[in-house]
């Protein structure tokens, strides 16, 4: 016949020996049975610095979030690097292979800095999570590391506005670029 305890007293000593050695066992076989998760790292940037091979926002990316799948437990288990690519269209040669890869089941999880480093546009962006959620594969964002509702609406919006940003910057640098050579036109006729 089993015996109940009141909330405010404690077990005899042999059950709290027996649970807390089950518990002891049960914590040993979880850590037995877990998989380490297999990472992809993924850094992009749009300009290419001349004078290297590789920039050093990129290397500053590798290197953060390499520390941080570290401190996660994480397994590295290939760095994906598009240096020089812009993030508004997903022909990148380094994004092609990390989706090579995905698609073969070679990694659980794809940690990158920010949603602006895997596309500038919504749209893109929303088909590459949806691409490697269909595949099984967690993204993470060091700069967003708890990723809920409230995130992915921020998300939705950061990248918004970064595509403004460089439209803009776009068309200022187009409209500079006409002014100079209507300037350049008309000391020419003088």
């Amino acid at each position: 016949m089993k015996t109940l305890t009141s909330p405010g007293t404690r077990a005899p000593p042999h059950r709290r020996a027996r649970s807390f050695n089950s518990f002891i066992f049960s914590i040993a076989m979880t850590n037995e049975n877990q998989k380490q998760t297999r990472v992809a790292l993924y850094c992009r940037t749009a300009a290419r610095d001349k004078n290297t091979k590789e920039s050093k926002a990129i290397s500053q990316q590798v290197m953060a979030l390499k520390k941080y799948a570290a401190k996660q437990g994480m397994k590295v288990v290939g760095v994906y690097v598009d240096n020089g690519c812009s993030g508004s269209t997903l022909d990148r040669p380094g994004l092609d292979k990390l989706r090579s890869v995905t698609k073969k089941g070679g990694i659980d999880a794809l940690l990158t800095k920010h949603p602006d480093r895997l596309a500038r546009n919504v749209l893109l962006l929303a088909q590459l999570m949806q691409e490697f959620q269909s595949e099984g594969v967690k993204v993470i964002f060091y700069d967003l590391p708890h990723y809920g509702p409230a995130e992915r609406l921020m998300m939705s919006i950061v990248v918004s506005f970064r595509k403004f940003e460089r439209q803009t910057r776009s068309e200022r640098i187009k409209r500079g670029l006409r002014a100079r050579k209507k300037i350049r036109r008309e000391e020419q006729t003088l």
